[in-house]
């Protein structure tokens, strides 16, 4: 448990990283990618944040995420 909380706690302390909220214009974005994607919720509200953040890329696992046309995603 302690090795998990550490990485967590590096992870999210790191300078690449930001925490950021999840506002009704993210809601908004994410339903629009929801619909026409046909991807999970959690991964539309994660793309939406990373589109209208600012995201230079969206880094995933999952190549389904490829169809969003609306930022790079890369599969690692």
């Amino acid at each position: 448990m302690r090795i998990c909380f550490r990485y967590t706690i590096g992870f999210f302390a790191s300078a690449e990283v930001d925490c950021l909220e999840i506002t009704a214009q993210v809601i908004e974005k994410a339903a629009h990618l929801r619909a026409a994607l046909n991807v999970k919720t959690p991964d539309a509200i994660h793309l939406s944040t990373a589109i209208l953040s600012g995201a230079k890329a969206f880094l995933t696992g999952d190549r389904e995420l490829t169809k969003c046309a609306d930022i790079v995603v890369e599969v690692l």
